[in-house]
């Protein structure tokens, strides 16, 4: 069973699709050290502060809106944490680990947004266990040596007047340079033990190398700066409230809940989202036997068909979970997505950890 349940969770990890959400846990005491009180001499950081400190009971029935008060000038470093662990039962088995620092500045500031530079700095990759296999060994070391290539690497986008990212630059020098990179790091890796493991047993590392698409790469480095950017210029309720959706024809089950909150007295707000999803055991069936179909022989569908019913008879359950807290002039400071998916007691969790270490405000 171990093989087929790790097999549909690595599956449905890479390829089901469901939408981040959020920790309804209060943010940790160390954010708060790294976070500041913006100037109260800013005009415009003084009309927000002032639009939001409301009474406790009139804020129920308010809305919250995300907006960067941003000015030329400004300059914020940030932590970024990934990680990877496998679950089984009450073994839970780091996979993947890695961080890297990152610098934006905000090189212009009008009335139609905020043109920022993005800025590579020193990277650091976390050891595996020695129960890591050879293939998560290997992608971390890919992701290391990424991230070495990438230091001093930046871009410049865009934000409309709310914040809102709305346009990149120099994208095609960047795609240029990850291929480059890629090439250049299977060079350099091709010695090490866990490469050499892999060629034993029969994967086509220059095969890979030569039809790799780094696109995908590139839009990966993308995703925490998004991240950081989501909600800018959105205006959500304040409180908390869930929905529940049942399953149809076309949905999963579906039970979200967000949570809007403020803290008037040292200036911050945050939103928290948390999302579950119910995969019934039909369509895990489906989903892998399309897979099966398209990669094995005719004895493995045929083991297949013969063993699934009986290996995974539950359905799986994925849960999103997003957390981000904000100082009030729209820089966020810390943030916590986590994706889950379980069968039973067996699964995966990813996480993303950015937390802002250096700031500069003018």
């Amino acid at each position: 069973m171990k093989k087929i349940v790790f097999w549909i969770v690595s599956m449905l990890s890479l390829t089901v699709g469901v939408a981040m959400s959020g920790n309804a846990s209060a943010r940790s005491d160390s954010a708060g050290k790294d976070a500041v009180v913006p100037d109260m001499s800013d005009p415009a950081v003084a009309a927000l502060l002032d639009s939001i400190n409301q009474s406790d009971e009139a804020r129920q029935d308010s809305s919250l809106a995300v907006v960067g008060w941003f000015s030329k000038g400004d300059t914020v470093e940030y932590l970024m944490g990934h990680a990877k662990w496998r679950i089984n039962g009450s073994d839970t088995i780091l996979a993947a680990s890695a961080l890297r620092k990152v610098r934006i500045n905000v090189l212009d500031s009008t009335a139609q947004g905020y043109k920022m530079k993005y800025t590579f700095l020193e990277p650091a990759v976390g050891n595996l266990p020695d129960s890591a296999s050879a293939i998560e060994i290997f992608q971390n070391l890919l992701t290391a040596r990424l991230s070495e290539k990438f230091v001093g690497t930046s871009f410049e986008f865009d934000t409309d007047e709310y914040g809102s990212i709305i346009g990149y630059e120099d994208m095609g020098k960047i795609k240029k340079q990850v291929k480059s990179f890629y090439k250049d790091i299977f060079k350099e890796i091709g010695k090490v033990p866990e490469i050499k493991e892999l060629k034993k047993s029969g994967i086509d590392i220059e095969g890979i190398v030569k039809n790799a698409d780094t696109d995908p790469l590139v839009a990966g480095y993308l995703q925490d700066l998004q991240l950081l950017f989501m909600y800018h210029g959105s205006s959500l309720e304040m409180g908390s409230y869930s929905l529940y959706e049942e399953a149809t024809d076309s949905t999963f089950e579906n039970t979200s809940t967000t949570t809007v909150s403020l803290d008037p007295d040292q200036q911050f707000y945050h939103i928290m989202t948390e999302e579950t999803n119910v995969i019934p055991q039909s369509f895990l069936k489906q989903f892998m036997g399309g897979f099966v179909e398209m990669m094995g022989d005719d004895g493995t569908r045929e083991n297949f068909e013969n063993e699934f019913d009986s290996q995974v008879d539950i359905s799986c359950v994925i849960r999103n979970i997003l957390r981000m807290d904000y100082i009030s002039n729209g820089w966020p400071f810390e943030i916590v997505r986590q994706r889950s998916t379980m069968l039973r007691d067996r699964g995966e969790l990813r996480q993303t950890y950015i937390t802002m270490t250096a700031y500069h405000f003018q």
